[in-house]
């Protein structure tokens, strides 16, 4: 039920928002600057004598006196994308850093609010989306290798030529759990006093509420190969943190 009016709340937000909220095809399209050339990145993914061995995971953030998290690693079986890290791609990234969308936390209750709103209603809340949105160069996306992620988030490429690559996990969510209190009552004590006076002092009723709290992430990295080289990383670096080279 409560989950039900969290629904018609973010319905009416949705309702709300639709004037206020910018749609992509109003968006201002931003293209590279730089020319793409597809077979030179066909020949960066030609066929070498290097490999790459790593762990994708969600570098969980520590706070004081917290404990370590443990590793939240990118569903077993989705992939890892690898692309040759040429200037056009380099400048497809720092476009992408520059305009990328707020994301937020959600709730277990707020993601299923929105599930729920969009069986109901067939959308959903508005995404806040930056006034400018890159878009690239048709046949970019479609010239990569990509591994699959296993159950402790290791993935492999093998036959790599020497080079720059740019490495990208799929989007995955990841949750966090939160504790508190809140105030879910008053009680109210009594005191009879030898005058015959009685005085009442009303105290809050407290109550532990755990909840989980998720974002999205995106594993990115940019790795240097060189002749022969069977190199091993940890691809731990967020989106939404990655300083691109």
């Amino acid at each position: 039920m409560k989950r039900w009016i969290l629904a018609v709340c973010l319905a009416g937000a949705a309702w709300g928002a639709k004037d206020y909220v910018m749609r992509p095809e109003e968006q201002e399209v931003i293209y590279p600057k730089l020319t793409f050339n597809p077979e030179e990145s066909r020949q960066a993914l030609a066929q070498g004598t290097c490999s790459l061995r790593g762990s994708a995971f969600e570098r969980a953030s520590r706070g004081f006196l917290q404990a370590d998290k443990p590793h939240q690693y990118p569903p077993q079986g989705s992939k890892i994308y690898l692309f040759p890290y040429t200037p056009y791609t380099r400048e497809v990234v720092h476009l992408f850093k520059e305009y990328d969308p707020v994301r937020t936390e959600k709730s277990t209750e707020t993601l299923m609010a929105e599930a729920e709103l969009k069986s109901l209603t067939g959308r959903g809340i508005p995404e806040i989306l930056p006034r400018k949105r890159p878009d690239v160069h048709p046949e970019f996306p479609k010239i990569w290798k990509s591994a699959k992620v296993g159950p402790k988030g290791q993935f492999a490429f093998e036959g790599l030529k020497p080079g720059r690559y740019y490495l990208q996990s799929m989007t995955y969510m990841v949750g966090r759990d939160i504790s508190g209190h809140r105030q879910v009552g008053e009680e109210t004590q009594e005191t009879y006093w030898s005058t015959g006076d009685t005085t009442y002092e009303t105290r809050p009723i407290w109550a532990e509420k755990s909840t989980t709290m998720y974002h999205k992430v995106e594993l990115v990295a940019v790795v240097d190969l060189t002749a022969g080289e069977n190199r091993s990383i940890e691809l731990d670096e967020d989106w939404k943190n990655f300083d691109a080279p």
